[in-house]
């Protein structure tokens, strides 16, 4: 039985609704424009599956993720990774009212901290760090160590989080107490834990670091069954006879995302690499509930001529159309790859380092990107930082919006290190970018029109490298909330910027929020680190 039957078995089970995805997707191909092929920046390309080298690999069935909406199986059920879904566009689920601007604070779950060799102790989640909020088929949940109290909770959502202490959380998001016991890698975990999408009980995270105190351990990013709760898939991040890589960094602070027919897992790392591999998930309903894999991961290497080779690393979450994947890497390399052929299609030179996730907006047109760089290895003090509305299909650029930032000599926080929100509903004719380190202090995010790029309005904070969300009423009327480094929360009315509540906590804010219908949470990263749940009234 495939995964994806298993799945529809558990809804039908569950008597939960979801969403079948369409056989033939009008999906338009990409082809690069004028000046935009692989050649044009002298891209040398390797496809790989272990240390051998695949000539002229084509795979045998398209992995392909939705063109807009249907990334998660069960409808009316959360946020299963980083930004929503594969168009990383927004990071709420449900609509919310927000009539009195006011967040009233429901609980607060307080985190630790690791030691490490080289970057001191890191506390609570830090940058690209978002919650995923899951409501579990009956079926599932039972079959899953939750405790007691909660095993048999029909409305449980439960919210997971890697953190820096080392450790994958379970909490009820209506309480804020643990629901099972941890995951405990023992080394500090980054970016977003991804939540398989068709109703099986099955996450994916990536680690940030290996050098401890005691010694270096292992450097990679896990795929982990919830109901043995032990790893089923460790993708290695270092260089070894197993894998070519040109960068050495083992960290994977990207996202993963998850495909159906077939399941596949797509996620790049700190190393450069992209990887895809096939799960061939083997679910098991007779009895109790079980699920194996036996992953085949074939992934690509990718390096420009005048590119270093340790400025491959991708630290941003892969967006995903169809069978095409969009990535941006530490040399600002915006790249638009065929799945079928692990090669590319297209390519972008953004300037600069480019981490923040690249969000992608479906039109009546075709499908636009948006991406933002840093001041990193490449822009100098009187350069500035770049905004970008691209083609998708060609990586054609269709508008750029510059702003001055401060050259960062030792970290890359300047500029677009957060991820955008692209307008829906009342707001879709606007995309917002929080820019930090502007020359003038401080963070501002930005307003500004998605036909031509013109700024609509701003709104200066502290210094902010989290990305902004968007929450939506019933009628579509659209708001955004805003975090900062000194633990300052702002709702912002979406056409006019203007202040409509505010909140703070007692922490530095480095991650992301998600918001599930009226519920929003944020982590912290200092001593007194935490995950925060508010309700937005």
């Amino acid at each position: 039985m495939k995964a994806f039957a298993l799945a529809l078995a558990v809804c039908l089970l569950a008597g939960m609704p979801f969403s079948v995805p369409a056989e033939d997707t009008p999906f338009l191909t990409a082809q690069a424009a004028q000046g935009h092929d692989p050649a044009s920046l002298g891209l040398k390309e390797k496809v790989y599956s272990g240390g051998e080298a695949l000539e002229g690999y084509a795979r045998d069935i398209s992995i392909a993720a939705p063109g807009d909406g249907g990334y998660v199986m069960l409808e009316d059920t959360g946020v299963y990774t980083f930004r929503g879904d594969n168009l990383r566009r927004n990071a709420a689920f449900g609509t919310c009212e927000a009539v009195e601007g006011s967040f009233e604070l429901m609980w607060r779950f307080d985190l630790g901290g690791l030691r490490t060799e080289e970057s001191g102790t890191l506390y609570g989640v830090g940058w690209n760090s978002q919650p995923a909020v899951v409501k579990w088929a009956r079926e599932v949940r039972q079959a899953m160590p939750i405790y007691d109290e909660y095993r048999d909770t029909p409305a449980l959502r439960e919210v997971i989080f890697g953190a820096h202490d080392g450790k994958v959380y379970f909490l009820d998001l209506v309480s804020g107490s643990a629901t099972r016991d941890p995951i405990d890698i023992g080394y500090p975990l980054r970016g977003s834990v991804s939540v398989y999408p068709a109703a099986l009980p099955m996450i994916a995270f990536g680690q940030a670091v290996s050098k401890m105190p005691a010694g270096t351990g292992e450097i990679g990013f896990f795929l982990y069954d919830l109901i043995t709760m032990r790893p089923m898939l460790f993708i290695n991040g270092r260089r070894s006879a197993d894998q070519v890589q040109y960068s050495s960094n083992g960290a994977f602070d990207s996202c993963a995302l998850f495909t159906r027919e077939p399941d596949a897992l797509v996620v790049a790392g700190e190393n450069g690499l992209l990887y895809t591999a096939e799960l061939n998930t083997k679910p098991h309903l007779e009895g109790e509930i079980s699920v194996s894999v036996d992953p085949r991961t074939v992934y690509m290497t990718s390096l420009a001529t005048d590119e270093r080779e340790n400025r491959t690393a991708i630290e941003g979450a892969v967006s995903m159309w169809g069978k095409y994947v969009f990535l941006g890497d530490a040399w600002g390399i915006v790249r638009c790859v065929d799945t079928d052929t692990m090669r590319t299609v297209w390519t972008y030179d953004n300037g600069d380092n480019t981490d923040a996730a690249m969000a992608l907006d479906p039109t009546d047109a075709g499908v636009d990107l948006y991406t933002g760089n840093t001041t990193y290895a490449r822009l100098s003090k009187t350069k500035k930082v770049s905004i970008h509305r691209l083609n998708a299909l060609t990586g054609e650029e269709i508008w750029t919006y510059e702003i001055d930032c401060v050259k960062n000599t030792s970290l890359d926080v300047a500029g677009c290190k957060a991820s955008p929100v692209v307008g829906e509903k009342g707001l879709s004719d606007y995309v917002y970018f929080t820019v930090n380190q502007v020359r003038k202090g401080g963070a501002v995010l930005v307003c500004l029109r998605k036909d031509d790029g013109s700024e609509v309005w701003r709104k200066e904070t502290a210094e902010s490298v989290s990305s902004p969300v968007a929450v939506y009423s019933e009628f579509g009327d659209g708001k955004i909330i805003q975090c900062d480094s000194k633990g300052n929360i702002f709702l912002l009315d979406g056409l006019t910027g203007e202040v409509l509540g505010h909140t703070a906590v007692n922490g530095v804010i480095e991650a992301s929020p998600v918001v599930y219908r009226d519920y929003f949470l944020i982590g912290t990263s200092d001593k007194n680190a935490a995950m925060y749940c508010f309700r937005i009234r």
